[in-house]
């Protein structure tokens, strides 16, 4: 039994007869004037819309990552930012030391 439907064919029940799959159709205000040709138009309208907003939901998703990828981004460059600095105070002060050493060394 397919879809609940249990109204069969007289010809030994394999060919079901009515709406195979789902309950019966739900007539609305937009369908209710329109014959087959205008439903297929409609539904092909709405489909369009639907991928339009299934792109735009994609290209908000897209920004999205973008934006924590820049976030990330101005992270990482702020780390290493600090990490220059530390890595110039250190050259500094090593070169402070040799120029010391190096004085010593000319005294002698």
């Amino acid at each position: 039994m397919l879809g609940g439907d249990s109204s069969y064919s007289s010809n030994g029940g394999s060919i079901p007869q009515g709406r195979v799959f789902g309950g019966k159709p739900q007539e609305t205000e937009i369908t209710r004037g329109l014959d087959n040709q205008g439903v297929v138009t409609y539904q092909r309208e709405a489909l369009k819309g639907m991928s339009w907003s299934l792109s735009l939901l994609r290209g908000v998703a897209f920004i999205n990552q973008l934006t924590f990828w820049y976030l990330d981004q101005d992270q990482t460059i702020q780390h290493l930012h600090t990490s220059i600095l530390r890595q110039k105070e250190i050259a500094v002060a090593i070169g402070d030391e040799l120029d010391v050493h190096n004085g010593t060394l000319s005294a002698c």
